[in-house]
């Protein structure tokens, strides 16, 4: 994604979709922007995990099939 590659912090408090996802909204962004090096979601979720990765990689490639 052109001009996003320096993200690596996504703050979605308060969001609306954030809130109705819950605790699945970390996976969420991260199949979203699965090219990124996203290191928080939520500052209070702490940091992305290579296993919170592979969750999301495994979640997109099941949603494709």
């Amino acid at each position: 994604m052109r001009g996003l590659e320096s993200l690596n912090t996504l703050n979605l408090v308060g969001n609306p979709i954030a809130e109705e996802k819950g605790d699945e909204i970390k996976k969420e962004v991260l199949i979203a922007l699965d090219n990124l090096v996203i290191k928080f979601v939520n500052g209070e979720d702490g940091e992305v995990t290579q296993e919170d990765r592979d969750d999301a990689k495994n979640e997109k490639a099941e949603r494709i099939r």
